[in-house]
């Protein structure tokens, strides 16, 4: 690697990368987390109000002077400037995350929806079903967040994701839980209570079905 590499990852799993200089070297590295929001927002500028979920390629140390030029203002702004800007760093950000989806969407993604749910009432949903992971699946309160039909409702939300919502509400839960075990100290059972399994045996078995591994791996 050497200064201004980049690398950019869209993924809904915890990802890990780690870093070692060699001969004692130093360096920085700069992390900018980009929000859902402001990537749907960009990509119906660009794409349209009708564009569906997109994704980016993986891109791995690569160079780009347009991404390395944002960068830089922006850590002046944050961190050289005295008084810094949030609004300059906004317009920053949205410069970026036009270059980006201009630049590296992946097309395999990407499609247009035609009767899917839109994208805000989405965001709504999939707040609500994080906010309560350990609880139980309910779709009827999905419904009243949405304010559609219980059918409608199932059948936009799989038409936006792909899934069933309860199948999605699985995979948020499975999400948290990967998490919690990779980056915290916390047993197995105390996890699988906080996403909503008070069986410890069933929710191994859950996890293991949708992640592949057992959870005390």
């Amino acid at each position: 690697m050497q200064a201004g590499d980049f690398f950019l990852t869209s993924t809904a799993l915890p990802y890990e990368m780690r870093w070692q200089a060699r001969e004692g070297d130093t360096f920085e590295v700069m992390h900018l987390y980009l929000t859902h929001s402001l990537i749907d927002h960009a990509s119906r500028h660009l794409l349209g109000s009708q564009i569906g979920p997109i994704s980016f390629l993986d891109i791995s140390g690569e160079q780009d002077d347009l991404v390395r030029m944002l960068l830089e203002q922006m850590w002046r702004e944050l961190v050289a400037r005295c008084e810094p800007s949030s609004f300059f760093v906004s317009s920053l950000a949205q410069a970026l995350a036009v270059h980006l989806i201009r630049t590296y969407r992946d097309p395999k993604v990407t499609c247009r929806l035609n009767n899917a749910l839109q994208a805000y009432k989405l965001r709504r949903v999939i707040d609500s079903m994080n906010q309560r992971l350990a609880e139980a699946f309910s779709l009827s309160d999905l419904v009243d967040t949405a304010q559609l039909s219980e059918y409608h409702f199932s059948r936009l939300f799989k038409k936006a994701t792909g899934l069933s919502p309860s199948q999605y509400f699985i995979r948020l839960r499975m999400d948290r839980a990967r998490h919690l075990l990779l980056h915290t100290d916390r047993s197995t059972i105390d996890i699988g209570m906080e996403v909503g399994y008070s069986n410890p045996s069933h929710f191994s078995q859950v996890f293991r079905h949708k992640v592949s591994i057992a959870p005390s791996a």
